[in-house]
């Protein structure tokens, strides 16, 4: 196993799931990435699918931002998937 820096993806969903469970779905709903069909889902499948949406609307610069402002040792500026 690599002991080297985590992707940018990996990362983000590193940061992502390491924030309280009511902030993860703050920065989802606050992003859109909520779907109506979502309702019923395990929680990993609710939050795999909001990333998938991510993705698809070239929104992974938003969602990095949000989850790194909400970590005190986030860093903002070096988003690599752009800002959005």
């Amino acid at each position: 196993m690599s002991s080297g820096p985590l992707s940018s993806g990996h990362r983000l969903v590193y940061r992502f799931f390491s924030l309280p469970y009511s902030q993860r779905v703050a920065v989802v709903q606050a992003l859109g990435l909520v779907d109506p069909e979502d309702g019923g889902v395990p929680e990993l499948e609710r939050f795999r699918r909001c990333f998938r949406r991510a993705r698809d609307k070239g929104m992974l610069g938003a969602l990095w931002g949000q989850v790194e402002a909400l970590h005190p040792d986030g860093d903002t500026s070096q988003n690599p998937f752009g800002t959005t």
